[in-house]
């Protein structure tokens, strides 16, 4: 059977990740039961996961004492193995021992032994908890940090609560918190005990207080007043979503000159690569890197993705079509806001002030609620450390594993000019400041 240049390219990439240094499967039951152990007939599919070790001693840490990290990426829908190798060869350089898997249902973990991909019901994030301690025991690790990035935070909190026993810390990078939509609760809420505003709402009402600003509605109401398309409004949810990325990725004053560009009608090229841009969450045709078509049904059941306010800057239309393919929301399945104030050891909260996807609002009530919170203050930066600013995400998680969290608050200002790393986020700034040149002379 002929097969395309893609499909090739998919299956060198997968030989190339399974045969990286560290990469260990551990069986896991597709559906677990909870029972802890597998039966010869049991339904089961092999869970990937790495572990590089440090072989010298970083300036905190001595991997000779000090427990590992695991780092849960967000999505969900990011795999682990081969996107964080560098991460990993960074972490291991501080003298971190790390350890990454790729989540159910991507990368390396999404089939059964006889090649068929694992069923919608074997999504649900207390799995993917359970499928962290299994990996824990077959690496003989007690306890360690566990860091989350995003949707990854959610499964560190998840775990604390489920395991809070081999949890010696948490960071959470762009954390989530309260996942459950206010529109998604009971109509029986009183008057007089009106629901708290969800993650959904604080994310909507913080953009709109930043991004909604006189250029965006003019721009909304009235079009650009020069070029090809003058007069002729641009769609808000547009605008709204290109906003949000400019902001996140570049910072106001790249955002202040897209939409004086737009005005002018000098900003046509930048704009048609903000709108391919916008739908890259909703795809899942990057094999070992992202995938969501089965990890989309914890996102739209359990988390609440499909239940988003109507905003500008909520993406709500794109959302709502891509949660139909998937189950209804129910909630989920552990209430990390009601158990956070319980959990007894230290949580580094890092959030960038730029960050309109889990904003500081979020991370601040974390870090009230928590018996031990430290708030990581990461100026010029948006959404996930993990992504876009590594240095500084390994910096916390170092601190974290020395059982120095409480230092991480005492200089706000160290983590400004520190050099940029990532999986190629950290460069859209100046991505989107070349375009916005190039229109400029072009237009």
């Amino acid at each position: 059977m002929m097969t395309t240049q893609a499909e090739r390219a998919a299956v060198k990439m997968e030989e190339h990740a399974r045969a990286m240094p560290g990469v260990h499967t551990v069986r896991r039951p597709v559906v677990d039961d909870g029972v802890g152990r597998l039966s010869a007939d049991e339904d089961v599919f092999d869970l990937t996961y790495v572990r590089n070790r440090a072989t010298a001693s970083g300036p905190l840490v001595d991997p000779g004492t000090s427990v590992p990290i695991v780092v849960v990426p967000g999505g969900p829908g990011l795999a682990s193995v081969l996107m964080y190798a560098r991460f990993r060869e960074a972490a291991v350089k501080r003298g971190l021992d790390v350890v990454m898997m790729d989540h159910r249902g991507t990368g390396l973990s999404r089939v059964r032994p006889d090649g068929t991909l694992l069923p919608r019901e074997a999504m649900r994030s207390r799995f993917v908890v359970d499928d962290l301690a299994a990996i824990l025991d077959a690496e003989g690790i007690d306890r360690a940090v566990v860091v989350g990035s995003s949707y990854g935070t959610y499964v560190a909190q998840a775990f604390a609560v489920v395991h809070p026993d081999r949890v010696a810390g948490l960071v959470l990078d762009s954390p989530m918190l309260e996942v459950s939509p206010t529109a998604a609760q009971p109509a029986a809420q009183s008057a007089a005990q009106p629901a708290a505003p969800s993650d959904r709402e604080t994310v909507a009402r913080y953009a709109a207080a930043v991004l909604d600003t006189p250029k965006f509605r003019s721009l909304v109401e009235d079009g650009p007043i020069a070029g090809a398309s003058a007069g002729t409004p641009i769609p808000e949810a547009e605008l709204g979503e290109h906003a949000r990325i400019l902001h996140e990725f570049a910072g106001p004053e790249v955002l202040d000159a897209y939409l004086n560009q737009l005005r002018l009608g000098k900003a046509r090229r930048t704009r048609e690569f903000l709108t391919s841009l916008g739908g890259k969450d909703f795809e899942s045709d990057r094999p070992m890197v992202f995938a969501v078509d089965l990890v989309n049904e914890i996102a739209y059941r359990e988390l609440g993705y499909g239940v988003v306010p109507d905003s500008p800057f909520s993406a709500a239309d794109r959302f709502r079509e891509a949660a139909a393919g998937y189950s209804p929301f129910e909630g989920p399945d552990v209430d990390i806001a009601a158990a956070l104030p319980e959990y007894p050891g230290p949580i580094a909260v890092v959030s960038g002030r730029r960050d309109l996807r889990t904003p500081r609002p979020v991370a601040e009530a974390i870090v009230e609620q928590a018996q031990h919170g430290v708030l990581v203050d990461v100026p010029d930066h948006g959404h996930s450390a993990l992504d876009a600013h590594q240095s500084v995400l390994l910096a916390v998680a170092e601190a974290v594993v020395a059982g120095r969290t409480d230092e991480l608050a005492w200089n706000p200002g160290r983590w400004a000019g520190i050099p940029r790393s990532g999986t190629g986020n950290h460069l859209m700034g100046k991505v989107f400041r070349a375009a916005l040149a190039w229109d400029r002379l072009t237009s």
